[in-house]
């Protein structure tokens, strides 16, 4: 279960980078106006996936 919520963030945190990246690189775009909205969402979902990686790295040190 660990490691599909792992694999889950990673693509979402991946997805969300493009996303930004397109908001902040092209203004033409309909993301253009969401990109403080993309952006703490890149953040957030970028802290979830650090708090695991470090959870799973820690949890398999003890076993």
């Amino acid at each position: 279960m660990r490691k599909v919520v792992l694999i889950l963030l990673s693509v979402i945190t991946l997805a969300n980078l493009v996303l930004l990246i397109i908001a902040l690189t092209q203004p033409a775009s309909s993301l253009y106006p969401f990109r403080l909205v993309i952006g703490i969402v890149f953040l957030m979902f970028g802290g979830f996936l650090r708090r695991h990686i470090l959870r799973y790295h820690e949890d398999s040190k003890e076993q």
